[in-house]
């Protein structure tokens, strides 16, 4: 998981294994960048996005509560 961007994305990738995956969550440097296409298109790398409300939504009311609740410890254990 990737909140900075920028060429941190980019040296993210370049460290990653073959088939591996960096979801981006955050723009703090700015637009993406410094990503190798030989690592998209030969090591099968991917890029992805993550917006926490569409994840909290999706699934319905059901599953909506239980992963603000689980989302919300989870980001309260980290400002301890």
């Amino acid at each position: 998981f990737d909140a900075v961007s920028g060429d941190m994305t980019g040296h993210l990738m370049d460290v990653m294994p073959a088939k591996g995956i960096v979801h981006l969550y955050g723009g703090l440097a700015g637009k993406a960048g410094g990503i190798n296409p030989s690592d998209l298109i030969y090591r099968k790398k991917q890029l992805k996005s993550f917006f926490l409300t569409s994840w909290i939504q999706s699934g319905g009311s059901v599953k909506m509560i239980p992963r603000m609740m689980s989302a919300g410890k989870t980001v309260n254990a980290g400002l301890k």
